[in-house]
């Protein structure tokens, strides 16, 4: 079989390659600087409550409360900083997730989002046990900052009381 050469979209590629590449800097230079404004302006809101940021090698950025913990002892909130399907000029989409010592807290997180119904809360199916909803965040308006600061604020306080109900009662047993 002979290739039959390359495609339309294949040689524009390779023909603007430099303007695509300076397209994807611009793109993460925002997508950052928004996750920063996004994130001082959570912290603002949490006070005295401390904000804490993970970053992984693989771009994907978690969110969590409290104390520097490690992942998996509180729940938590993360996606992947430059993945265009999860953050883009429109909004960005965060998973929660919490990698279970205690099967209670997962659960009482998924009675949370059905409980929470104005939190627009989205259950996830079939990927993993361990993410349990998704919540978006819209970027339209001039205040989106602060919209959605104050929605994933109030999203990780929920989290966090759920964890820390159900570990106060298996305490007082």
């Amino acid at each position: 079989m002979t290739f039959p050469g390359f495609s339309e979209a294949a040689r524009l590629y390779a023909a603007n390659i430099e303007v695509v590449r300076e397209m994807q800097k611009a793109y993460k230079t925002d997508v950052l600087a928004c996750l920063e404004s996004l994130e001082r302006e959570l912290q603002r809101l949490l006070a005295p409550e401390e904000l804490n940021v993970y970053e992984t090698k693989d771009k994907n950025r978690y969110l969590w409360l409290g104390k520097k913990q490690p992942r998996g002892e509180v729940p938590y909130l993360w996606f992947t900083n430059y993945d265009p399907d999860e953050i883009d000029h429109q909004g960005v989409v965060l998973t929660a997730g919490y990698d279970p010592k205690d099967d209670g807290v997962l659960e009482g997180l998924h009675e949370l989002r059905a409980r929470r119904e104005d939190l627009g809360l989205e259950p996830i199916e079939g990927t993993s046990r361990y993410y349990i909803f998704s919540v978006s965040i819209d970027f339209a308006g001039e205040d989106f900052v602060d919209v959605g600061a104050r929605h994933l604020a109030e999203v990780l306080k929920e989290m966090n009381e759920v964890a820390r109900a159900i570990r106060g009662r298996k305490r007082t047993r």
